[in-house]
């Protein structure tokens, strides 16, 4: 089932990341992409909302290619763990951004 709670990323003129968003309970399965400087976004991640880390899964950046277009899917599991997400930008922006993540309640 698809979450009906409204987050928005919102990556600012000139900046590489965005604000937070609290998933709380719900897994984060992908996000709809507006035109962006950068070819690619990663993510940051945190328990608290505070301390935030680059996220990796089996020792690697989790990272996005976005030349394959602007909806961008990816296996929830990756995010399950964090409750605060912040998306990067692989390069500085040349105007204000906003990403819409898909969050999901998908049961379990």
């Amino acid at each position: 089932m698809t979450n009906p709670r409204t987050e928005t990323w919102t990556i600012a003129n000139g900046e590489t990341t965005s604000n937070a968003i609290n998933k709380q309970h719900l897994d984060l399965c992908g996000c709809l992409l507006p035109t962006l400087t950068g070819s690619a976004v990663s993510f940051l991640v945190s328990l608290d909302g505070v301390n935030y880390e680059t996220l990796s899964w089996e020792g690697a950046e989790v990272s996005f290619d976005k030349s394959g277009g602007n909806a961008l899917m990816w296996d929830p599991l990756k995010f399950r763990r964090w409750p605060w997400v912040k998306i990067v930008s692989g390069s500085s922006e040349g105007a204000e951004r906003s990403i819409s993540p898909i969050l999901s309640d998908f049961g379990g």
